[in-house]
């Protein structure tokens, strides 16, 4: 599945349901959209437009022909639900999600997942369980071969990973943890800030995972592994950089009670208001 289609504003503008109101040449991020005059149809510059579709998405007028309906936020208790549903999956049950269901997954974050430069970018590839497995076999090849002459258990030992690293060394699937699938996250080079694409991406991939009866599990290692070791390298990637790998699959359980609650600190620097602007309380 891939989308090379941009948004040209040009091509969909019609003049003539154009108000002049200006709303376009305040939202454009590259202010490529100007005004000509007081009223009528505004003029874009021949180069600079990203294709974000901003002037579309706010023109009260919709002059550019937009077919959606304008979104509704849900409900603030529905994502109070999901956040609290969502937890790392490391025990997966033996089905797979069909490829159908990792589209429909996939397809709506990839379409509106926001990136730095509002152009998207992202490169997402899903790899299925056996390939997964093959990876994991190059890995323990690898660190069987420092176990050999000491390396491994001093770097296990400064982490406190010594009993993970001799599972790991025994067999045991310690990297995707026999998880069906796995999704990996790429970012084009030279993307004005690929890493926090990549990672808001992943994250919205595990909350639509969880919101779908699927389980995630956020892989950092697996990112390590990546640049480290050749045999992984996923083809027509050479000019992508790797910002998150998620283990996908159905959780074989889930939490059967509450997760303790975790530290966090939330300080305000400057003045906030305690009442809202319409007069009601926060």
């Amino acid at each position: 599945m891939a989308s090379t289609s941009r948004f040209c504003p040009e091509e969909h503008l019609d003049p003539g349901a154009c108000t002049g109101c200006g709303t376009c040449v305040s939202v454009c991020p590259s202010l490529v959209i100007s005004l000509p005059g007081p009223v009528g149809p505004p003029s874009f510059a021949p180069s600079g437009c990203i294709g974000c579709a901003h002037c579309a998405a706010w023109c009260p007028e919709n002059a550019f022909g937009m077919e959606r309906t304008a979104p509704c936020a849900p409900p603030v208790e529905e994502l109070d639900r999901l956040l609290h549903a969502r937890r790392s999956v490391r025990l997966f049950a033996d089905r797979a999600p069909s490829e159908k269901r990792l589209r429909e997954l996939c397809g709506e974050v990839l379409q509106f997942s926001p990136t730095g430069t509002n152009s998207c970018g992202l490169d997402v590839r899903l790899v299925d369980g056996k390939t997964l497995e093959k990876m994991e076999a190059g890995a323990r090849r690898v660190a069987r071969l420092l176990d050999c002459f000491g390396f491994l258990r001093v770097a296990a030992r400064a982490v406190g990973m010594e009993r993970a690293v001799s599972r790991f060394l025994k067999g045991g699937s310690m990297i995707f943890r026999g998880a069906p699938a796995a999704v990996f996250v790429f970012v084009r080079r030279g993307s004005s800030t690929p890493r926090e694409d990549g990672v808001i991406a992943a994250t919205l991939l595990s909350l639509r995972a969880t919101a779908m009866g699927m389980g995630a599990l956020w892989n950092g290692v697996a990112v390590w592994l990546y640049r480290l070791l050749p045999g992984w390298r996923l083809p027509d990637t050479a000019r992508h950089r790797l910002t998150a790998v998620l283990c996908l699959g159905y959780p074989e359980k889930g939490p059967l009670w509450e997760i303790p609650p975790r530290p966090y600190e939330l300080r305000f620097h400057g003045k906030v208001q305690d009442v809202e602007e319409s007069g009601e309380g926060v």
